[in-house]
């Protein structure tokens, strides 16, 4: 009996000494009654969060967050993740983004947020990811976005905001967006394009306008747009 127990408990110790479980990190807190996966370069966490994990590891280059129950983003909530290159957010119940939320993210390349219940783009919402290359907003329940939403974001090449409940867009939204080449509005509730809603994206590819509500297209809505191959604006 006692060498079994014996080889229990050596079993165990070397269960516990598993250089890959979460615990092993000591920073990665994920909370428990999420499926985390915990890597020191890395974390997946879903399926019950409602809130954004605190002490994460500032080694961190990927936070995946996908398929939870997260409501709000606190100012800071990304704060300390000075490597940190994709965070998926999608499928989750984010209402609103606070102006700066994910303004300390200097590395930041991906940032996805679809498939939530976003209604409004704030000023300052999106704004210094200097390194941000694709930005998806589709499949929310946008019906504004406000002047000022995207600024310094140099590298942006991607802006899917497909599927949303826009009404307008003001002139010079997009205009910040120097390397822009993708823009998705199909699916939405625009009526009018104005003069000036699509000025200064010399980059601009595809534009994609279908299955909107449009009736009117102002004269030079498209001016300027010299690298434009493909503006679709009907079904």
């Amino acid at each position: 009996m006692g060498r079994k127990l014996r080889h229990v408990l050596i079993f165990l110790l070397i269960i516990l000494k598993e250089p890959n479980t979460p615990d092993s990190l000591g920073n990665c807190n994920c909370e428990t009654i999420a499926d985390c996966d915990c890597k020191p370069s890395s974390q997946h966490c879903r399926k019950g969060l409602t809130s954004i994990p605190q002490k994460l590891p500032t080694s961190l280059s990927l936070l995946d967050l996908r398929l939870n129950q997260i409501t709000k983003i606190h100012s800071g909530a990304f704060t300390n993740l000075p490597k940190l290159q994709e965070l998926p957010l999608e499928g989750n119940q984010i209402t609103t983004i606070p102006p700066g939320t994910f303004a300390n993210l200097p590395e930041l390349q991906y940032l996805f947020l679809q498939r939530n219940k976003i209604t409004t783009i704030h000023p300052g919402a999106f704004t210094n990811l200097p390194q941000l290359q694709k930005l998806s907003l589709s499949y929310n329940q946008i019906t504004t976005i406000h002047s000022g939403a995207f600024t310094n974001l140099p590298k942006l090449q991607g802006l899917p905001l497909e599927d949303n409940q826009i009404t307008t867009i003001p002139p010079g939204t997009f205009a910040n967006l120097p390397e822009l080449q993708h823009l998705f509005l199909q699916g939405n509730q625009i009526t009018t394009i104005h003069s000036g809603a699509f000025v200064n994206l010399p980059q601009l590819q595809k534009l994609s306008l279908r299955s909107n509500q449009i009736t009117t297209i102002h004269s030079g809505a498209f001016a300027n747009l010299t690298q434009l191959q493909s503006v679709n604006t009907f079904s």
